[in-house]
């Protein structure tokens, strides 16, 4: 009677509660590969722009600067900015202008991206938080870094460039990735 259906019920109750957790897990595995994916590839899109002939050879003030990161930043939409500093670290080129002509010597994408390819952390963006136009999100607009050395065809530094992209992706990814019908948890 009662003892072996609540011994049933528990078992039942055990089980969904494993099979959840396993869902759980797998989901959780999922959301963190399409992370790092989406990470590579804007890291991937950044080295290869700074390999370019034009990155190469031309000079951080023409006009096919600003065409070519207006056009990076049109190809991703969570792109909020593209620039390039030159080796002192003042910005020559970037989408809207932004920035240009101001020094960006001491932020962390500029210091690391001399060097080699640089993901940063989650940060709010100092200096550009007031230039771009306000965020439809509530709270702080959080942003990642990317940066790359860009270096002439003997391979001496000529400058950075970098982008800086909206952490809202991550929220895109979690809502395709999260069933419709998923429990509040």
């Amino acid at each position: 009677g009662l003892p072996v259906y609540l011994y049933i019920d528990h078992v039942y109750a055990a089980q969904m509660v494993a099979d959840r957790g396993r869902v759980m897990h797998d989901l959780a595995g999922a959301i963190a590969a399409s992370f790092a994916e989406n990470l590579s590839e804007r890291q991937r899109e950044i080295d290869l722009l700074a390999q370019t002939p034009l990155y190469q050879r031309e000079s951080f003030d023409s006009p096919d600067f600003t065409a070519s990161v207006e056009l990076l930043q049109k190809s991703y939409p969570h792109y909020s900015w593209i620039g390039v500093a030159d080796t002192q670290g003042v910005v020559r080129a970037s989408t809207g202008s932004l920035l240009v002509g101001q020094s960006v010597s001491q932020r962390p994408w500029f210091m690391h991206g001399k060097n080699r390819s640089f993901t940063g952390d989650l940060h709010e963006a100092l200096l550009l938080s007031k230039l771009l136009s306000p965020s439809p999100m509530r709270g702080p607009v959080r942003f990642i870094d990317f940066a790359a050395p860009i270096r002439d065809e003997q391979g001496q530094l000529r400058g950075v460039l970098a982008a800086h992209a909206y952490w809202r992706w991550a929220g895109e990814v979690v809502r395709v990735m999260v069933p419709q019908n998923a429990p509040e948890q």
